[in-house]
């Protein structure tokens, strides 16, 4: 076993009180030297304390491509309880789908059922609920839909719920009007679960601007549960939320998912989106013939619809006269662990490596919060899974033990892979257009070699979108790829500084 102090400043041990941690634990090695303590060996994977995370995917330190992390991450469904498990893993099998939507949606769906019932305090009293919004991504015919209503088919058939759960092409300001009606039934308990087929209408229409009203501003309260207050004199509108809680579940083709950006900037949206992706590659041929005929058993399904029954029952918590949810707190361990996360997404931040500057600050940026978020959902399904299994009523306060916030780090971790694949995609579809773009106005025009600066300077930039040579460099190189012309490396500086860079563009193909 090794000891750790309680707070981060290393005192003797004779003045500072101390607890004890499992073996998987220990004292991260930037800390100062001290004979006192017994440091934990470095580790290839992460320096915290043997965190189930990869600092390589963002340092770029390992050797692997942006495919083999997605192909070398399954995902961990050790991570649900056993019920749980045998669930997602049976149904998976039975709709001929990934494991990895169906446990997605399963998160999801018990999230918005438990609502604003459960909330968990985190670092300096700042509350966490238990809603997410997730995107299922993957090509027509993937299972992304079939998934979802699996996990939904508890409260869509003889269901009363506490909740509208269903709203399939809404703005925002529909939405709100909803959580509205919704708090009339239950005193304070503004909670709204929405499910889309295809999110690409839900992008477009709450990225538009006027009587509507501001749709992705509102859509960020929304995840991140702020109060909102809302009066419009034009439309008619007097809305007053506290805390709004909104669960958000949704598919995509690959093709669609440069909508979820609004223009050519990063407003957050990504950092707010869990993503999910089939694992299965693209040349993998699989005969459907040869698989046996799988079927749920009746148990499992018995059991996720009694588990959702009861994730319904929770309610708020009269304090005198106000309604507040029951509150999670971290044990010993797992606020420890909490804090080494913490410091690492920090220290990820300042040391990243990788492009896409601001959608990457917007993943770390939210790490923590989505990470609580993901520990108190496994955390409310094991303790649904543990009073199912003994008859014994829900708690009126609970805990996050250490084991749940290493199954969510490991969760969170797997989740980080598939951003980062879906901003390579919007990035190389962004691309792809400023090429064609550029190609076009220099055949137009007769222009056949095009450098560095003329890309940074009108007219080119109004297509090329280069603010510096870095960026014309990463566009010449993009549409060499594309076939349209080729790179070439002209003079060299007199002064001795940076050789030029020429781009050839070939007008002789059908492009």
């Amino acid at each position: 076993m090794l000891q750790f102090s309680e707070k981060e400043d290393f005192t003797p041990l004779n003045q500072k009180r101390f607890f004890t941690l499992p073996s998987y634990m220990g004292v991260p090695d930037d800390k100062p030297s001290d004979s006192t303590y017994t440091r934990a060996p470095r580790m290839d994977v992460t320096r915290y304390a043997q965190l189930p995370y990869d600092l390589d995917l963002w340092l770029k330190r390992g050797s692997k491509s942006k495919s083999e992390w997605l192909l070398s991450t399954p995902f961990p469904m050790e991570v649900f309880p056993e019920k749980v498990r045998e669930f997602v893993r049976m149904g998976s099998m039975s709709l001929f789908t990934s494991d990895e939507f169906l446990a997605t949606a399963a998160l999801v769906v018990a999230g918005s059922v438990v609502g604003k019932s459960r909330a968990l305090k985190a670092a300096n009293g700042y509350e966490v609920f238990p809603n997410l919004f997730a995107c299922l991504v993957g090509k027509s015919g993937s299972g992304k839909t079939p998934a979802i209503q699996m996990a939904l088919k508890p409260i869509t058939r003889n269901f009363k719920s506490k909740y509208r759960h269903f709203m399939t092409h809404a703005h925002s300001t529909a939405i709100l009007k909803n959580l509205k009606k919704n708090g009339k039934y239950r005193r304070g308990n503004f909670s709204l679960a929405l499910y889309f087929d295809e999110l690409k209408g839900f992008f477009k229409v709450n990225s538009q601007k006027g009587l509507g009203g501001e749709g992705r501003e509102d859509l960020f309260k929304l995840h991140d549960c702020n109060d909102i207050s809302i009066d419009r004199i034009s439309s008619n509108i007097d809305l007053q939320l506290e805390a709004p809680i909104v669960s958000l579940i949704g598919c995509m083709v690959p093709s669609y998912l440069h909508l979820i950006k609004d223009g050519s900037g990063e407003d957050g949206i990504i950092g707010r989106f869990l993503f999910s992706l089939a694992r299965t590659p693209e040349n993998d041929t699989i005969d459907e013939d040869l698989l046996p005929n799988v079927e749920v058993p009746e148990t499992s399904i018995n059991f996720w619809k009694d588990l959702i029954r009861s994730l319904n029952e929770y309610n708020l918590w009269n304090d005198g006269g106000f309604y507040k949810p029951v509150m999670f707190n971290f044990d010993t361990e797992s606020k420890e662990i909490y804090r080494l996360a913490r410091r690492m997404f920090r220290e990820l931040l300042r040391e990243k490596t990788i492009p896409h500057d601001e959608s990457v600050d917007s993943i770390l940026s939210k790490s923590c919060d989505r990470l609580c978020r993901l520990a108190l959902i496994l955390q409310i399904l094991r303790n649904a899974e543990y009073q199912i299994q003994t008859g014994t009523p829900p708690c009126t306060t609970d805990i996050i033990s250490g084991q749940c916030m290493l199954d969510a780090i490991r969760l969170l971790f797997h989740f980080h892979v598939n951003s980062l694949m879906v901003l390579d995609r919007i990035e190389m579809k962004g691309n792809h257009e400023r090429a064609l773009a550029v190609f076009q106005f220099c055949k137009d025009n007769d222009i056949q070699d095009i450098t560095r600066s003329s890309a940074c300077r009108y007219p080119l930039r109004g297509h090329s979108k280069c603010m510096d040579a870095k960026d014309a460099k990463d566009l010449f190189h993009t549409m060499e790829d594309m076939e349209l012309g080729e790179i070439i490396s002209a003079r060299k500086s007199a002064k001795g500084g940076r050789p030029g860079i020429s781009f050839r563009l070939n007008f002789n193909q059908d492009n």
